[in-house]
């Protein structure tokens, strides 16, 4: 009461006289503006300029709310531990991506300088790429994100790369007018404190600065199953989520069922006996233990009691989510228990568009690994460590094929296509040119790399003559001996069915 009267007796007296709430307000916007004077250029964007939130006004997001990309998250990590089928569904994924391992190369690089970093970054004790690169991209296909922050030492360039887990993820900054370019990652804030902005690694486009056409950044984030206008990534499994949760419980409840289907009680009957007497029959007959003898006369009727649960069969119903499942995930049955030769001629033709899916993710983990290796090799070519190459470092990434030929159909796709190319060239439909470079192209399904113009110049050397003249070379004799081959092959052919026939009569 004293401290409105005093003032009432300030403002009368000075009338301009400011409160402590509004010389609080004033200060407030006097500081808001002098920040927002700042350059961007020094790392401090207060109104957004750099970056735009994918929630502003005026502009659509599709992504999830934050509220549901925590509990996608959360239901990944439980799911994770008690679910086989989740685990399973992303350490397929995982494997098939990185398989056997990967290597990788420097393109122009004579004195064999970069690889050295490469190979000390990537064995570095702390980074251990070899291990880690197991579980990031298991995770990147569980969570549908990864955030990498990098520590870059100022002396030599030395690269440790970190993890960010994307629950503590606040938010992901774009960069104006790119939505589809995450620029900064905002983390979560402790103890009411603000959590830290990183730069996204990405290349410098400024031409004043010394980092320019460089990889610069404080953080690597990566995200999967995302629109093009939401930088956060959805899980591979977001949308089987509670299909699998209900499947595996639905497994436990017709285990309890079987359980209680099998369970019995026994029912007695005594017939004209008292309660009393009743009663003396339990206390003096207990429950008969298996293979024990029993007697009674004809007063006393012993009868098993079972339950009646009903007996429908869920196999119907467990099948028909296994194909749900199947399909959601681009896996032939066979791959989740369906068994029999009939499953395996489902799988070989379902084979290629289930490759196909694992090929795209197998491409975008092989981006990510050239992307920071890349920036581990601009950052020893800032810090002088590391030569300044003519254009951008190229790295890349080689990672095994997810399929497994089938050798037998190559080698007799082989012998019957050099058949088909020798009556081609017979009949003058094709040069023999032509022809040595369609069987060399199909004999690298073998696995092997042939340099096809070396091939043929190094199989004329070995004949010693010129190239022009093996390509005129007369193939008559050879024609004759793969007819007389073939011929063997479908005599040896006629005389089997006879034989199969003479079994089966």
């Amino acid at each position: 009461m004293i401290k409105k009267i005093r003032e009432r007796i300030a403002r009368y007296i000075a009338p301009g006289l400011k409160d402590e709430r509004e010389i609080r307000e004033l200060v407030k916007e006097e500081v808001q503006a002098a920040r927002q004077g700042l350059p961007i250029a020094v790392n401090y964007d207060p109104t957004g300029e750099g970056y735009r939130r994918v929630s502003a006004q005026n502009q659509t997001r599709e992504g999830l709310s934050p509220m549901s990309q925590d509990l996608m998250l959360n239901l990944a990590y439980y799911l994770y531990d008690t679910s086989g089928l989740v685990k399973r569904f992303v350490r397929d994924t995982k494997n098939f991506v990185l398989g056997e391992g990967l290597t990788y190369s420097v393109a122009d690089d004579d004195d064999g300088a970069a690889q050295e970093v490469l190979d000390e970054f990537w064995g570095d004790g702390m980074n251990q790429m070899s291990l880690r690169i197991e579980k990031r991209v298991e995770f990147l296909n569980l969570l549908g994100e990864q955030c990498y922050p990098v520590i870059v030492s100022p002396h030599n360039g030395r690269t440790w790369v970190s993890y960010l887990d994307p629950i503590n993820i606040d938010q992901v900054l774009t960069v104006q007018d790119f939505p589809e370019m995450p620029g900064a990652v905002k983390v979560r804030g402790t103890a009411g404190r603000p959590g830290r902005i990183m730069p996204v690694v990405r290349e410098e486009t400024d031409p004043r600065k010394r980092e320019y056409g460089r990889l610069v950044g404080e953080c690597f984030f990566f995200s999967i199953n995302n629109p093009p206008n939401d930088p956060r990534g959805r899980s591979d499994l977001i949308h089987l989520f509670d299909f699998l949760n209900a499947f595996e419980e639905g497994l436990f409840d017709e285990l309890d069922r079987i359980k209680l289907i099998k369970a019995f009680i026994w029912d007695v009957t005594l017939n004209g006996a008292t309660q009393e007497e009743i009663d003396t029959f339990l206390q003096n007959n207990r429950t008969p233990k298996p293979n024990s003898v029993r007697a009674h006369n004809e007063s006393v009727t012993w009868q098993a009691v079972a339950p009646s649960l009903g007996t429908q069969d869920n196999q119907n119903l467990f099948n028909m989510m296994r194909t749900y499942f199947a399909a959601c995930t681009n896996r032939p049955e066979s791959w989740l228990g369906a068994g029999g030769k009939a499953y395996q001629t489902e799988a070989d033709l379902m084979g290629e568009p289930t490759f196909k899916d694992l090929g795209s993710r197998q491409r975008y983990v092989k981006y990510i690994l050239e992307y920071q290796l890349r920036y581990v090799l601009d950052q020893h070519t800032l810090v002088g460590t590391l030569r300044e190459p003519e254009n951008r470092w190229i790295v890349t990434v080689d990672l095994p094929e997810m399929t497994t030929k089938n050798m037998v159909n190559i080698v007799t796709g082989l012998f019957s296509l050099a058949q088909a190319l020798m009556m081609a060239q017979t009949s003058g439909w094709v040069s023999k040119e032509k022809s040595a470079e369609l069987f060399l192209s199909v004999a690298q399904q073998v696995g092997v790399d042939i340099d096809i113009a070396a091939e043929i110049e190094k199989i004329a050397q070995q004949k010693g003559m010129t190239e022009d003249a093996w390509m005129t070379e007369d193939y008559a004799g050879r024609e004759a001996l793969i007819t007389e081959v073939v011929a063997r092959l479908e005599k040896r052919q006629t005389t089997d069915d006879r034989r199969r026939m003479t079994v089966l009569k």
